[in-house]
């Protein structure tokens, strides 16, 4: 249990890395060294990677899933190693093919009028562009690592953006019929503007904040260090994180309450449901920490579990490289961990004593081997294969 999301006496309070963001979320310097914070991906392109020879095999999509018990923590076999997070925003990884191909047409559980995401692909070992200021035609180079192969790519040009509102529901408001679609928002007390995917409903405009569909192309990765969750990756159109500081920023608007919709789909394709009526992502000096609000719905409240250790309402959030989830050891079952992150999970999320909620589990290495996503509100933990977690904002009575 993480109660407010405070950390106790002695714990160090993790702070921003101080590059400044421009318009976008781009930040306003060329080129980063080891110790600079990491750039926001372009809405096409991957966090710029360094990938050292010798890293196990990317995993691949699976489409049978086996018992929901994440395969890694199964057995006592050694876990796989995970990408190493050295400085802020470099990483070593396998090399890899990036792709998020989607299926054709608007249909399907996760389209709700959304559409497909481009073709978008990168050969092995590709590198995502460093955004630049202005026209400067400069080449980036991400951190170095002795015997890793690092390659240049060419730069990106910062776009300028206007906002077109403050989120989607703002949005929605002054266009009842505005189409699903990627729009540029800028929450109240934003310093930038910046892009999201829009579910116009007939209830109001829902902004997505993650979105994960084992079905679609190739799994986008959720393997992922604290500088990329802060800032989101993944396509726009297709699964994606949006990033915890535009989260905290949409859901801390002074005035507005948040309500968040947890949708997913399990192996039978079966749809479950959870909605909190006030949600909130904190600020980063507290690890944004996690606010949820009354429950409804029929998947089951997993975000507070079944005692007061599964829940992680007030916990903050914790990465492979920053461990926040308050329990040494972590215990799960019959398994103890040092980190519930760096040592079960392998992805991002606000942990409590490893808890009953992690959506951004990461999919098995192998063929029949259960997804790492977990929702087990109850005794029954369904093997889920796609999610989805939107946003909606309405005048809450207090500033």
């Amino acid at each position: 249990m993480c109660g407010n999301g405070t950390q106790g006496a002695g714990e160090e309070v993790a702070r921003a890395a101080g590059t400044a963001l421009g318009p976008g979320g781009l930040p306003a310097t060329a080129c980063l060294s080891a110790e600079d914070p990491a750039p926001r991906p372009s809405e096409d392109t991957r966090q710029g990677e360094v990938c050292s020879e010798g890293q196990p095999s990317p995993r691949l999509p699976v489409h049978t899933l086996g018992l929901p018990t994440p395969g890694r923590r199964g057995g006592g076999a050694a876990p796989r190693p995970h990408k190493r997070c050295w400085g802020p925003g470099a990483q070593i990884c396998p090399e890899r093919t990036v792709s998020t191909t989607g299926r054709a047409g608007r249909g399907g559980w996760l389209g709700r009028g959304l559409g497909s995401p481009p073709t978008m692909s990168a050969p092995p070992g590709s590198m995502a562009a460093c955004p630049v200021l202005g026209l400067a035609a400069l080449l980036c180079l991400s951190a170095p690592q002795a015997n890793s192969v690092v390659q240049y790519r060419q730069p990106v040009h910062m776009v300028l953006l206007e906002p077109q509102g403050r989120d989607c529901s703002h949005i929605w408001a002054e266009r009842p019929r505005a189409p699903s679609g990627v729009y540029t928002v800028q929450p109240e007390g934003a310093s930038a503007p910046f892009k999201v995917l829009c579910d116009m409903r007939p209830d109001g405009g829902w902004t997505v904040i993650q979105r994960r569909d084992q079905g679609r192309g190739t799994p986008l990765d959720f393997e992922r260090c604290w500088q990329e969750y802060k800032q989101g990756f993944g396509d726009l159109r297709g699964d994606h994180w949006l990033g915890l500081e535009h989260i905290s920023s949409l859901t801390s608007q002074p005035g507005l309450r948040s309500e968040l919709s947890v949708d997913l789909l399990d192996a039978d394709n079966h749809t479950l449901q959870a909605h909190y009526d006030d949600f909130r992502v904190g600020r980063e000096e507290r690890f944004y920490p996690l606010t949820l609000g009354q429950y409804s719905g029929n998947a089951g409240d997993a975000f507070r579990g079944l005692g007061h250790t599964d829940n992680q309402e007030g916990c903050g959030f914790s990465t492979l490289d920053r461990d926040h989830d308050r329990c040494s050891p972590c215990v799960d079952g019959a398994q103890t961990f040092t980190s519930c992150s760096h040592d079960r999970s392998g992805a991002g999320w606000w942990y409590s004593d490893c808890g009953r909620a992690d959506l951004n589990g990461l999919w098995p290495e192998q063929a029949g081997a259960a997804s790492g996503m977990r929702w087990a509100a109850g005794d029954h933990q369904p093997a889920l294969r796609a999610s989805v977690l939107r946003v909606h904002t309405t005048a809450s009575g207090k500033v």
